[in-house]
């Protein structure tokens, strides 16, 4: 794998990389290290899975380097994510079970969030928690509209072949 950064990535390389992703948008350099604190960076091999379908989701994951695959059922691929994308999203406002499982598509490099991570950053730095909240509110939001879209548009279908 061409990984975008070293083995070991200083927190300037991280909060570069960062610093062009959407969620983070409108950090501070000193929120980005605070926020560096509380997340983890897992490596993945082609293959692996992050999580299975019905695990309790407890955490998000941005895609750093790679591409993670989002699976179904029958571990059939819904979905690639690329570098920039966030998944795993509803861990952090909702503790259900995966609605669907995750596996890296080549080898990946993931940002990992807990739930517990950003809920303790609210009282050290309030403005980190709310700016990644809303940012996965909005994603959340994009996604149910992208949702319904396809559902109308399933359902004009089934109309039309009544």
């Amino acid at each position: 794998m061409t990984d975008p950064y070293e083995e070991n990535p200083s927190s300037g390389r991280l909060v570069t990389i960062l610093g062009k992703i959407p969620l983070f948008a409108g950090l501070s350099g000193e929120e980005y290290q605070l926020l560096l604190r509380v997340c983890r960076v897992d490596r993945y091999r082609a293959g692996e899975p992050v999580f299975a379908q019905g695990d309790v989701g407890l955490e998000m994951y941005v895609v750093l380097a790679g591409t993670v695959e989002i699976v179904g059922d029958e571990a059939d691929t819904l979905h690639t994510m690329a570098p920039g994308d966030l998944f795993g999203e509803i861990a952090l406002v909702s503790r259900v079970r995966r609605t669907a499982g995750a596996r890296a598509g080549n080898d990946a490099v993931l940002l990992r969030i807990a739930r517990q991570d950003i809920e303790s950053l609210v009282g050290k730095a309030p403005r980190i928690s709310y700016l990644v909240m809303r940012h996965t509110a909005e994603v959340l939001a994009e996604r149910l509209i992208a949702t319904n879209q396809k559902v109308e548009s399933y359902d004009r279908l089934d109309l039309a072949r009544r």
